[in-house]
């Protein structure tokens, strides 16, 4: 799930939080997004497993969403 900081007037971190305390729903990755560099710091708290920053770079966006939700193979 891809899930700005600002939504409305509610808060994604909290709202990512309330999300991955719901029963079933701790393996779905959140990737949260935000304006200001200074937010980063309270996703991982909040229970979010990575951030962009915007602007977003779609090359790093594809990046991210690959490396979360692409199973690891190892030759």
């Amino acid at each position: 799930m891809l899930l700005d900081i600002h939504v409305g007037n509610d808060d994604g971190r909290e709202f990512c939080q309330s999300l991955k305390s719901r029963s079933g729903k701790e393996q779905m990755k959140v990737i949260m997004i935000s304006g200001y560099e200074e937010n980063i710091g309270s996703i991982a708290w909040f229970g979010a497993d990575d951030f962009l920053l915007k602007p977003v770079e779609m090359e790093e966006l594809i990046s991210k969403i690959k490396f979360h939700l692409l199973p690891v193979r190892i030759n």
